[in-house]
């Protein structure tokens, strides 16, 4: 395509490594949707209501007398004792007005609950931090609950920077030595007879690599044997073809 007679070429390549740039993102990505699915299916309600309030209670939690009003769920048995619900023993639901509320499960029922309270107080955001890591996050760190995740996205990044590196290191040489527009190229013989399919000669690569015998095959066609440069012995009209 050109402009006022201008013939215009490529931009020239960004001194980043634009594709392992890319490759990182992509693995971050990866991270952040595969923590989104092992959050949506392997965990309990329980860990997913009290999510937030055990993030606001670890802020909180900066501040030693810090004091904070939360609702929790309880479980109340048969002779009126209240305690935490824990895993399992509650999960959400809707009524028929459409509205979500919080209903008993069978473990729970096998577990002594008979129904459900609201318990709404006044807490310190450090010791409720406390309480629900053990009851309902099993003393788990963060790391436990990302671990798998994150091996996983480290994984795709080392797999995708097998397309990335290579990418990278073209946009560098093209950087170093510039790129070709015009003119002769050289290439070895393997790559000139897989770019000009001979339809009668065709130079014959003796010396090829491991890669040039697996990828590129000879072209079976008449080939004519070129002698050495260094070779000054005449050359006959028909011996020297095969």
């Amino acid at each position: 395509m050109s402009h006022w007679g201008r013939k215009v070429y490529p931009s020239w390549p960004s001194r980043h490594p634009v594709w392992t740039i890319s490759a990182f993102f992509g693995a971050i990505i990866f991270f952040l949707l595969a923590l989104a699915m092992q959050y949506a299916r392997s965990w309990s309600f329980v860990e997913r209501f009290y999510l937030p309030v055990f993030a606001k209670t670890w802020v909180h939690g900066f501040f030693p007398k810090a004091q904070t009003r939360y609702s929790l769920i309880n479980g109340v048995t048969a002779k009126g004792v209240e305690r935490l619900a824990l895993a399992g023993e509650v999960e959400g639901a809707r009524d028929a007005q459409g509205q979500p509320v919080y209903v008993l499960t069978e473990q729970g029922r096998r577990n002594g609950l008979a129904r459900l309270a609201w318990s709404t107080g006044l807490f310190t955001d450090r010791r409720l931090h406390e309480f629900l890591a053990h009851w309902i996050y099993q003393d788990q760190s963060v790391w436990n609950y990302i671990e798998r995740p994150a091996y996983a996205a480290v994984g795709v990044f080392v797999l995708l920077l097998f397309f990335a590196l290579p990418r990278d290191r073209a946009r560098w040489l093209v950087r170093k030595h510039g790129r070709r527009l015009r003119g002769p190229e050289l290439v070895t013989t393997a790559e000139f007879n897989s770019r000009h399919p001979a339809d009668g000669l065709a130079f014959v690569n003796e010396e090829r690599s491991l890669m040039d015998r697996l990828v590129i095959r000879e072209q079976p066609l008449l080939l004519e044997r070129v002698r050495p440069l260094h070779d000054s012995g005449p050359v006959s009209s028909d011996s020297d073809f095969t």
